[in-house]
């Protein structure tokens, strides 16, 4: 199941984590935004400085093995 982890500077331990069967992640004009099957769910702008991480597995190419 997709997972993201977001994390803002200055603000330890205080991480939010968003996961959903379907959940995927653009990045477009300065936003992060997370949408699954019924539309978009989370925006985040870049500006706040917050990194995202992905923390499940993603699925590995065809033809491809994990390490």
């Amino acid at each position: 199941m997709p997972a993201y982890v977001i994390s803002q500077p200055g603000q330890s331990g205080e991480e939010v984590v968003i996961e959903d069967q379907q959940l995927t992640v653009d990045f477009q004009s300065g936003w992060a935004l997370f949408s699954d099957d019924n539309g978009l769910c989370f925006a985040l702008p870049d500006d706040l400085g917050a990194t995202i991480q992905r923390v499940d597995n993603p699925p590995t190419e065809l033809g491809q093995t994990s390490p």
